[in-house]
């Protein structure tokens, strides 16, 4: 009766049954609401002070996000957490974002002398060894089994040699607010497909505000996408337009039902195609004229898929990032942005 290991059973297991009906995310996110009040108040003074150029202002941050999200990704390389142990499709899923990565950095590394300093006739074998030492310690990320960690050692040293390629036959390299983008797709996708290997949820189980939240974000970096990549033209007549959305609607409600009910990869693989074809619809339907209108709605999608995305990864530092950039925008509009295309 007073065995004080009874006691501590007892609030553990309490609080296992707060998490399973309250994601963690959430209760991260309140605990730190006094440093994203800090942060709301005083952006324009760490605007000025650590983000003077303007233009550079918003790369800085993504080349930063990026940085995060390749720590977070691999510091989640926990294979045998999996209950079915290793999955194959959490194994491509990760060895495709770390290739991403690595091409990333092969496009912007342009040597690693260049970051340490190091004498002359020592930077050839620098830029040889550096890279495949660099992939070693990213694929013993994937500490579980030989296939694991052969796969994202290969796809470490492929993706940065594929990188210096792109350099070397002047490619056009992808920006840095672009490939956030990307991550944030397939990390969402890897947290429906594999929630435990992500801690995303308690052992896995997915609240009703998970899944909601996984949506919202979903439908955020679908519609930045679009918006961004996608010239407006009012190419259909009204009448067709409106079958058109109704219909894809239609579909997408069913996906979301489907989805809700089984939790399935599939399921939400599916949604995202009707919202990515919705979209396409409403941004192409709109009138050329309204071009300008639909990039500046485009990065506030962007600002806003990056700080749900930090809320659902508890990354603390990414929604601040998110925060700053809606403090200094002169107007943030993004629900008007989500409801011209719904």
């Amino acid at each position: 009766m007073f065995d004080p290991t009874l006691v501590v059973q007892s609030a553990i297991s309490s609080f296992n049954n707060i998490a399973l009906h309250s994601p963690d995310f959430f209760w991260n996110a309140l605990l730190c609401l006094p440093i994203f009040a800090v942060f709301w108040i005083f952006a324009p003074e760490i605007t000025t002070r650590f983000f003077p150029d303007s233009k550079k202002r918003e790369k800085t941050i993504a080349t930063w996000t990026i940085a995060f999200i390749a720590v977070w990704l691999l510091s989640h390389e926990s294979f045998n957490a999996l209950r079915d142990g290793i999955s194959l499709g959490i194994s491509a899923l990760t060895a495709a974002c770390v290739f991403v990565l690595s091409l990333f950095a092969g496009w912007h590394v342009p040597s690693f002398s260049n970051l340490v300093k190091v004498k002359e006739k020592w930077r050839k074998k620098v830029d040889v060894v550096a890279p495949i030492i660099t992939a070693v310690l990213i694929g013993l990320c994937a500490w579980g089994t030989w296939q694991t960690m052969l796969v994202q050692f290969t796809a470490a040293l492929f993706g940065f040699y594929a990188g210096r390629l792109m350099v070397y036959r002047n490619r056009c390299q992808m920006g840095s607010e672009g490939l956030v983008i990307v991550l944030m797709g397939m990390m969402l996708f890897g947290l429906v497909m594999q929630p435990e290997f992500f801690r995303f949820g308690q052992l896995g189980h997915l609240t009703i505000i998970h899944l909601l939240s996984l949506i919202v974000v979903l439908l955020t970096i679908i519609s930045s996408i679009m918006m961004r990549s996608i010239r407006p033209t009012g190419w259909l007549k009204k009448s067709i337009y409106k079958k058109l959305m109704w219909l894809t609607r239609a579909g997408i409600v069913f996906a979301l039902v489907l989805f809700l009910l089984t939790e399935n990869a599939l399921a939400f693989a599916i949604l995202a195609i009707g919202i990515f074809l919705q979209s396409f619809i409403a941004v192409r339907h709109r009138a050329p004229s309204d071009g300008n209108l639909l990039k500046t709605w485009s990065k506030d999608l962007w600002v806003l898929s990056l700080g749900l995305f930090g809320l659902l990864t508890m990354m603390p530092a990414i929604i601040c990032a998110a925060i700053i950039l809606i403090r200094i925008r002169a107007k943030f509009n993004a629900m008007a942005a989500i409801k011209s295309l719904l």
